[in-house]
């Protein structure tokens, strides 16, 4: 983990706030940085968390009473740490598309898993991963779906593939 990423050995969070589409978060830190964050990847993996999968639930976010993470209500078991939070954080830094915006494009298109699957040439457990958040959407599979959806802007530069990626978001969203 980077020093410029990490400022303590325990990060507090000051606010939160739902972006949207799905389950995409603002996360401000006691030191004044924001981040965005897909929270998909938890919702989907730990049962207990499952509740959290209705959107009008998981829009109720709030930081627990101390900063010392994220609470939904007064259930105890609905929580996510800031450790937590710093994981996804990381994993789902660069160059490629967050798991509820890949979500959100085959939700507006009506798009089945099988059908992702055929355009983008790969299995339908693929697919589910991308889905789920248990596989992150590499670069080259974010820049094809941004084809797929017609943004076709060229790429002269490696070095802006992150921005790139945050453009096709908009594009798909």
């Amino acid at each position: 983990m980077s020093e410029a990423m990490r400022t303590g050995p325990f990060e507090f969070v000051q606010s939160v706030e739902y972006r949207g589409p799905e389950y995409l978060l603002a996360v401000t830190w006691r030191n004044g940085r924001t981040e965005e964050v897909d929270l998909a990847p938890l919702v989907f993996r730990y049962r207990i968390l499952r509740p959290l999968r209705d959107l009008g639930k998981f829009r109720q976010v709030s930081v627990d009473e101390y900063g010392n993470g994220l609470s939904w209500g007064d259930d105890p078991d609905l929580e996510v740490s800031p450790e937590q939070l710093r994981e996804l954080i990381e994993a789902q830094c660069g160059p490629r598309l967050r798991t509820s915006y890949f979500r959100h494009w085959m939700a507006r298109r009506n798009l089945r898993q099988e059908d992702v699957a055929g355009l983008l040439n790969v299995s339908k457990r693929t697919v589910a991963g991308y889905a789920t958040g248990s596989a992150a959407i590499d670069t080259p599979t974010s820049l094809a779906i941004g084809l797929i959806v017609g943004y076709t802007k060229p790429v002269n530069d490696p070095g802006v593939l992150a921005e790139r990626v945050r453009e096709i978001e908009r594009c798909v969203g």
